[in-house]
This record gives C-alpha cells, sequence and structure tokens, in this order.
C-alpha cells in the first residue's frame, strides 16, 4: 500500500512541516481506501501503521492548483482551526505541507454523507430527521458566521454522518471554497455547486452570509423530496432556474409535509441575500416548534430500525464502491 504523509498536532502558529517531521512521518499511515475525487484533491481513508487508528486524509495536489495554492491551503487550515470549536464541524487532526502536495488528516465520520445516504435509500428523510440535522447543521453555520466565515459550498455530499441514522450525529465538511466576509469587503466568487449555489454567485454579485442560508434552503428541499429544486441536465438551463427562481412545490412530492417546512424553505430561498434570515434566526422559526414535528418524533419512531437497517447497507456499499 502507499504512504502518505501528515504533520504531527498542530499547534498556535504552527505552519510548515520541517524536512525532518516530513521523513517522521512518511511513513506513519498507509492509504488504504479512496472515498472521494475532486478537481484538485482526493478523499482517502488511511490507518495509523501503529495504533490502526483510521482517518480521512484530504490530498490535495498543490501542482494542479492556481498559483495562490498554498495561501487558499493555509486558508482552509485555518479555518478548520476555528471550526475544531463547534461540535458539527468535521474534526482536523492533523496536517502536512510539501511541496507536492498538502494533507489534511480529519476524523473518519465512516456512515457517508446525506447525498448518497438519500440516492442509496431510494426515498427522501422523515421530516422529523430532515429537522434534525437541520438544527445541528445551523448550529454549524451560526458558528461559523459569527467568525464572518462563508462556506459556500453548503450541499447534502458536504454533510457527514458520524452515526447511523437515525441517531442524529452530523458533521459539516469541506472548507476549501470558504471565504472570510471582512468588514467593508466586496467578495465576488463563481463558486460552488451549481444547483446548490445562490443567485448572486451565479451572478457574479457580492456574496454574504446569507448565500450560505440559500442554500441550506435547497438542502433541506432534498432531504424531504429527494429531488433537487433547480437541477437540470443542462448546466445553463440550471443557472437559469436558480436565478429566475424556478422553483415548486407539487403535491406529488410535498403531500406529506408539514405546513411550516415548506414556509421554512419559502423563507431561506430568496433571491435577495437581505431578505434571508441568519442561521441564528433559523433556529427560532415555527418549524422547530410545530405540532406536526412534535407529533412526528412520536409516530416515526417505528421507522427507526429500518432507519438503521438502510444506513448499514449505505455503509457497506459505499466502502465497497470505492476500493483501489
Amino acid at each position: 500500500m502507499s504512504c502518505c504523509v501528515v504533520q504531527t498536532s498542530y499547534t498556535s502558529g504552527q505552519t510548515l512541516a520541517s524536512s525532518h517531521e516530513a521523513e517522521l512521518f512518511r511513513s506513519n499511515y498507509t492509504i488504504e481506501t479512496q472515498i472521494g475525487r475532486g478537481r484538485f484533491a482526493k478523499v482517502a481513508l488511511v490507518k495509523h501503521c501503529e495504533s490502526g487508528e483510521v482517518s480521512a486524509a484530504k490530498i490535495i495536489r498543490r501542482w494542479r492548483c492556481g498559483k495562490d495554492t498554498l495561501a487558499n491551503i493555509m486558508q482552509e487550515i485555518d479555518i478548520m482551526k476555528t471550526g475544531h470549536y463547534n461540535s458539527h464541524i468535521v474534526k482536523m487532526k492533523h496536517y502536512y505541507i510539501g511541496e507536492k502536495e498538502v494533507v489534511l488528516l480529519l476524523e473518519n465520520c465512516s456512515h457517508g454523507d446525506l447525498y448518497h445516504y438519500v440516492h442509496y435509500s431510494e426515498e427522501p428523510l422523515p421530516e422529523n430527521i430532515v429537522i434534525e440535522v437541520l438544527w445541528q447543521l445551523l448550529k454549524a453555520l451560526s458558528f461559523i458566521h459569527s467568525q464572518s466565515i462563508v462556506h459556500l459550498d453548503i450541499k447534502p455530499e458536504n454533510i457527514l454522518l458520524r452515526r447511523p441514522l437515525p441517531h442524529c450525529d452530523i458533521a459539516l465538511c469541506d472548507f476549501g471554497l470558504a471565504k472570510y466576509l471582512r468588514t467593508n469587503e466586496v467578495i465576488r466568487d463563481l463558486v460552488g455547486t451549481p444547483d446548490y449555489a445562490a443567485p448572486e454567485v451565479l451572478n457574479y454579485d457580492p456574496i454574504h452570509l446569507t448565500t450560505d442560508i440559500w442554500s441550506v434552503g435547497v438542502v433541506v428541499y432534498y432531504l424531504l423530496t429527494s429531488e433537487s429544486p433547480f437541477w437540470d441536465e443542462s448546466k445553463e438551463h440550471t443557472y437559469l432556474n436558480v436565478c429566475q427562481l424556478k422553483i415548486s412545490y407539487p403535491d406529488y412530492l410535498f403531500h406529506n409535509i408539514s405546513v411550516e417546512a415548506i414556509a421554512f424553505i419559502k423563507r431561506l430561498i430568496q433571491r435577495n441575500p437581505k431578505d434571508r434570515p441568519s442561521a441564528i434566526d433559523c433556529l427560532d422559526d415555527p418549524w422547530f416548534s410545530s405540532t406536526n414535528f412534535t407529533d412526528a418524533l412520536n409516530t416515526d419512531k417505528c421507522n427507526q430500525n429500518e432507519l438503521i437497517t438502510v444506513s448499514n447497507e449505505f455503509t457497506m456499499s459505499n466502502n465497497q464502491n470505492f476500493v483501489e
């Protein structure tokens, strides 16, 4: 098996690994399984050679990125250090910066992500599970927003499961596109996944903390229906759907969804960023105290064993699909 390199646990102000450290840690981890790949990075499960502890390693190929690569990666590392203080942000254990690649050693959330869970189960999540996921996601966002950090890539693939559903314990991951929004600074950036990106992103207008809130609304729509409201096979049509706010709530998808849930989605998916609530405001939404949600907590208990079974089957399938 091939080896990857990581740095020891970081301390305040620590940035680069020395050549001695690189040699010391080169043999500490072996790559077991690739579980994801992007344009500039791949994610693999790695095992510590002595302890056998399994972690997730995000391996960023510096040579495939732009000239500002190191600055961007250091910003991602800095943001992940900040996120260490919130329980619903994926934890970074160590990091190593080399000449050709950077490795972020992360906690292993062994039950996959929400997109593949819904896709694999071929049905949406029960409303009470969605609202628990949402509560934890908003807690994570309210924390990073309080630090003037906008994520810019909120989507089900970036919401990881630490435990099998319905035992909800999520971790928000992938801060590679995240930005600091400093006072009086205007940032425009065409980033993210088109069918989850807000109109201001696709129109190259200034982004806001509430740019993430639009994406949360789209995530909730997907989790409740297993369909993305703006997606089209044509990327251009997806852009148009988002920018023209072409969204519908058909009965065949929403007949079992509470009016509070639909109202919540509509509250978040608004064209003007200033009309969207903050993450903190979202936590006070009537949906979180609705009678329908209270009833769902009781009536959906009979489905919990089935959810656990689906989650366990998904986890095994997910691991098998990515074996190198």
